[in-house]
């Protein structure tokens, strides 16, 4: 019977999303995911993907993500997973990436490196913010001008020195990661430092 009940409340929600009642089959998916655990996961990707269809589509996956990360239960890769879709979200609204969200979200992949590489979703969510958060230190060295007096263009230089290494190394990491496109990105991207 609960699995029975389970399938009717999905299935009644995907059939009033087709026919296009959104806030009913919204709410029938919601009650489907609170009222039967197991099958969750599948409910949340059908809401996921009636949210993609709505026309207020980036609040309404924002409001998703963000009711996600406030459970206690959140795995680090979720939670890694959710920070960088709220941050790519509010980059779709705002036409760039807001960089304190991407920060938080860099914390907490340098934090749980180890435990939020165990998916091929947080694998991914890992490498994308890393990738990101590279960049921003690779800003950083690219904006130290060689220029001014000898002793700041020496301290300048060993600046430059110091910080080319820490990229190298950090890219070099990144590439091992596990994710291929953004491992590839950082292989690029060491050969481009000293351009």
């Amino acid at each position: 019977k609960h699995q029975q009940s389970s399938a009717a409340l999905r299935l009644a929600g995907l059939h009033f999303w087709a026919a296009g009642q959104n806030p009913l089959a919204e709410r029938l998916l919601k009650q489907s995911i609170e009222e039967h655990p197991k099958t969750a996961e599948l409910v949340k990707t059908d809401l996921l993907d009636l949210y993609e269809s709505a026309p207020n589509r980036l609040f309404k996956l924002n409001q998703f993500y963000q009711a996600q990360l406030q459970d206690p239960r959140l795995t680090k890769a979720s939670e890694l997973y959710y920070k960088l879709r709220v941050a790519e979200i509010a980059a779709e609204r705002r036409g760039n990436i807001p960089r304190q969200l991407m920060s938080e979200a860099a914390e907490v992949a340098k934090q749980y490196s180890k435990s939020v590489r165990k998916t091929k979703q947080g694998t991914n969510a890992y490498g994308k913010v890393m990738f990101w958060d590279l960049l921003q230190k690779e800003r950083t060295f690219r904006n130290i001008r060689l220029s001014g007096g000898e002793a700041q263009m020496e301290a300048n230089f060993k600046k430059k020195l110091n910080m080319i290494k820490e990229l190298e190394k950090d890219y070099l990491v990144l590439s091992k990661s596990g994710s291929p496109h953004w491992g590839l990105g950082s292989i690029y991207k060491t050969s481009r430092l000293y351009y």
